[in-house]
């Protein structure tokens, strides 16, 4: 299960030549894969096998795309557009669902299903700030 999140801003026509070469530089930087590259889009996901720390998870898209959007010749948008994945809280949950009720046959355990969810929502609301620096990256 995914959850789908996107970000759009305006771009300059001058900035326009130059953006998808930013957008790879910065991905690349980031150490995200590339998928799709074309004129107007690019795809990208991150590295499930790398290994990293507590802190690193909390600040990667799991998965995303950017596209640039024509409104006319002379506007044009940017649009970032990423998923966050839902699976891992949902599992460490039913777990521990699971050693509550089944195993230890103690309610009280299921306090800890707190800690997951807290730790999803603080997970968004960081991915939000860091993909509206990805963005203001790219165009500044």
């Amino acid at each position: 299960m995914k959850l789908k999140f996107a970000i759009t801003r305006y771009v300059r026509a001058q900035e326009e030549e130059c953006l998808i070469d930013k957008i790879q530089l910065l991905l690349i930087e980031k150490k995200y894969l590339v998928k799709n590259v074309t004129n107007e889009s690019m795809e990208f996901t991150d590295n499930d096998f790398e290994f990293r720390s507590k802190s690193d998870y909390f600040i990667k898209v799991d998965k995303g795309y950017f596209e640039i959007i024509s409104l006319s010749s002379l506007q044009k948008n940017l649009r970032l557009t990423y998923y966050v994945s839902l699976t891992t809280p949902i599992l460490v949950v039913l777990i521990i669902v699971f050693f509550s009720l089944v195993i230890f046959v103690e309610p009280f355990c299921l306090f800890f299903i707190l800690l997951p969810l807290f730790q999803e929502i603080y997970r968004i609301f960081s991915l939000r700030s860091t993909t509206n620096q990805m963005m203001d990256d790219i165009l500044n």
